[in-house]
C-alpha cells in the first residue's frame, strides 16, 4: 500500500474498531513530515525505521526537527523510533549504548531490530541498548517469537511482530496459536513484576 492508501485507511479502520490502538509505519517519510500527516487522524503511534540519531554527537538536528514538528501539530501520540535498525545505517556493537543513551531524550520509544526481516536481534544487542536507555522504554523488531521471546523479556518493553506470527512472510495474515502464545509469554512476564527491571537487564 502507498502512503496515501494507508492514511486514507485508518479512518475507516478506527470506524470498524474504535477501542484499538492505531499506529502508522509510513516508509520513505521523515518522521517530522508523518506527524504532520496524521495529526488529524485517529493515530495514537508513529514508527520511523530511522530516527537519523548520531551517536558520535552531542547535537541531533533530526531529534529537533521531530519535537519541533510534534509542537507545530500538537501530536500527544507515540514515537517509536529506528535506532541501529534492519537496513539501515549500521551502529558498531561497541556504540550501542552511546546511541541509545543519545536517542532517549528524543524519541517515546526507542526502536530496534535485527539485520533484517524475521532475522532476530542477538540478546546482547538488547542489553547493550538497554545498558544506555536506562530505563527509557525500548521496543523491539524483526524475529521476535514464541521461541526465542524469553531472553529478550527482562531487556525489551514492547515489540513489534509480524513475520513469525504470519502464515507466511507478509501476508500479514496471523496465526491465532503462536499470536495467543507470543502474548501470554509477554504478559505473563510483566505481570510477575518484573516492570520494574533494573538499568541493566541480565
Amino acid at each position: 500500500m502507498s502512503s496515501s492508501q494507508v492514511l486514507d485507511f485508518i479512518p475507516e479502520a478506527h470506524r470498524r474498531h474504535p477501542g484499538l490502538w492505531i499506529g502508522a509505519n509510513l516508509l520513505g517519510s521523515d518522521p517530522e513530515e508523518v506527524i504532520g500527516l496524521v495529526a488529524n487522524r485517529p493515530v495514537r503511534g508513529i514508527w520511523s525505521d530511522n530516527a537519523n540519531i548520531d551517536e558520535l554527537s552531542d547535537t541531533q538536528p533530526a531529534g529537533e526537527r521531530l519535537r519541533q514538528a510534534r509542537q507545530r501539530a500538537g501530536w500527544q501520540g507515540l514515537y517509536f523510533g529506528g535506532l541501529a535498525f534492519k537496513y539501515q545505517r549500521e551502529v558498531p556493537a561497541s556504540l550501542l549504548p552511546d546511541a541509545a543513551r543519545k536517542a532517549a531524550p528524543w524519541m517515546d520509544v526507542i526502536t530496534s531490530s535485527g539485520p533484517g526481516t524475521g532475522y532476530a536481534a542477538t540478546v546482547e544487542k538488547a542489553r547493550a541498548l538497554r545498558s544506555g536507555s536506562g530505563t527509557h522504554p525500548l521496543a523491539l523488531a524483526s524475529g521476535v517469537s514464541p521461541d526465542n521471546i524469553a531472553g529478550f523479556l527482562p531487556c525489551v518493553d514492547a515489540y513489534l511482530v509480524a513475520s513469525e506470527i504470519e502464515t507466511a512472510k507478509y501476508s500479514g495474515i496471523l496465526v491465532p496459536e503462536r499470536t495467543k502464545q507470543l502474548a501470554e509469554r509477554i504478559h505473563g512476564w510483566t505481570e510477575n513484576g518484573a516492570e520494574q527491571r533494573p538499568p541493566v537487564c541480565s
